[in-house]
């Protein structure tokens, strides 16, 4: 796959594999030196561990890009950021710091809100409710505008908004495309049907 990437000159991979994967990919890239502009990867890698995982592949490493709806865990300067950052640090059973771990809190800040939403009478209908309020839920700035919304015809286009970094060696995971709540576009939305 990798030579077939050289040999194509190609210079932009998407990819949905998990992190060893993605590290074994980029390691055959650069041995057969298949250089990409950009290799966008998932959530999932977007980690503090990239220096490790992709070590035996520097040119495919500092070519990584992610993308998601969630702000980047190294945006230090938001609040939000900091406050999640302060809490998961130190803690003994704490990875480096991930993606993953700022969702998961996010997710969790979310269940509390609803939670406290119910009290005394804390339900699963009431966490529902909660959830399928019109309010979209942004986790105090960590998520794009997340709501549940329930339509007969779902629409043809949706404003949609993109978080997206991009790896740096020496810096580690750099927003790119500005405030995540501005990169947005007008795109086609697919019809779901459960």
């Amino acid at each position: 796959m990798a030579a077939d990437l050289k040999d194509r000159g190609v210079d932009l991979v998407f990819d949905a594999m998990d992190t060893h994967g993605n590290a074994r990919l980029c390691e055959a890239m650069d041995a057969v030196g298949a250089r990409v502009t950009a290799k966008v990867t998932n959530v999932q890698n977007w980690s503090a561990t990239v220096p490790e995982d992709f070590k035996d592949s520097p040119s495919c490493r500092n070519a990584l890009w992610v993308t998601g709806a969630s702000r980047n865990y190294e945006d230090k300067d938001h609040p939000a950021v900091r406050e999640f950052r302060e809490a998961v640090k130190g803690r003994p059973q704490s990875q480096p710091p991930s993606q993953w771990q700022l969702e998961g809190w996010a997710a969790a800040m979310w269940f509390t809100d609803a939670a406290e939403s119910c009290l005394p009478d804390l339900t699963r209908a009431c966490v529902e409710r909660f959830l399928n309020r019109p309010e979209p839920c942004t986790a105090r700035g960590l998520l794009l505008p997340v709501s549940y919304e329930k339509s007969a015809a779902p629409p043809t286009t949706r404003h949609a908004c993109l978080s997206v970094a991009r790896w740096q060696d020496g810096r580690g995971w750099v927003t790119q495309g500005g405030e995540m709540t501005e990169n947005c576009f007008d795109v086609p939305q697919l019809a779901y049907r459960p």
